[in-house]
Parts: structure tokens; sequence; C-alpha cells
């Protein structure tokens, strides 16, 4: 699964909810709505003073373990997450 965070390039603040795209790990009729869930998830854990520009490797594994938390609670899977920042 990809995860793109659309960041605000003068901020660091997230511009939009997060982008996830998983083609081959959620073959479910309900996989945007799953999507859509997760997506909510991580919006919800973000700090308002949370700033990606500079964002660690750590900083970005909670993300990708909350993600990966919550897939599993709706599916029973694991799929490999990345994150990936893309500033506008």
């Amino acid at each position: 699964m990809i995860a793109i965070f659309p960041i605000n390039r003068s901020t660091g603040k997230m511009a939009e909810p997060p982008l996830l795209f998983s083609k081959a790990v959620l073959n479910l009729e309900n996989r945007h709505e799953v999507l859509d869930i997760c997506a909510q998830e991580v919006l919800n854990s973000i700090q308002p003073e949370t700033d990606f520009r500079n964002a660690s490797k750590e900083d970005l594994q909670i993300f990708e373990n909350i993600l990966n938390r919550h897939l599993y609670e709706q599916t029973g899977q694991r799929p490999l997450i990345q994150v990936i920042i893309v500033p506008i």
C-alpha cells in the first residue's frame, strides 16, 4: 500500500487527506470504504502542530503503524505500507 501525504510546502501541514492506494492487497468490494476509514484515522492522529517538512523515518513509521493496525482490524491483512510526503 502507498500512502501519499500531500503537505503544504510553506507551512508543513497536511494540505489534503492522505491518498491511499492498494491494488493487490485489498480485493474487497468495500475497499474504498476501508481506505477512507484508514485515511480518517491518520487525520485524527495528527497533532495540530505537526510539521511534515522535517519528518523523520521514525515519525513516518508512526503513521505506517496506525494504517497497519486499522487495516488489520478491518481486513485481517497486514500489507507493506510506504508513506510518501509530497510537498504541494
